[in-house]
């Protein structure tokens, strides 16, 4: 059974977006340095559609219920 794909959406100190994708092989691959919400709703929409390609889901991380701040140390 195919698992689905979490993401997030980081919200960096610079103003722009981060977008995380976890596959559910603990994988992580992050689009970085997105300037506005529709350079992120983009990647979204191309992750929905190469993931139903292979058959997966892509669901919000049921830990962020929307924006996540970064935090930079």
């Amino acid at each position: 059974m195919i698992q689905p794909v979490l993401y997030q959406i980081l919200d960096r100190p610079d103003g722009r977006f981060d977008v995380t994708a976890t596959l559910a092989s603990d994988r992580t691959y992050t689009r970085e340095g997105l300037a506005s919400f529709a350079e992120v709703d983009a990647s979204l929409n191309m992750l929905r559609a190469i993931m139903a390609a292979c058959g997966a889901e892509v669901l919000l991380h049921p830990v962020s219920a929307g924006i996540a701040t970064r935090v930079v140390a």
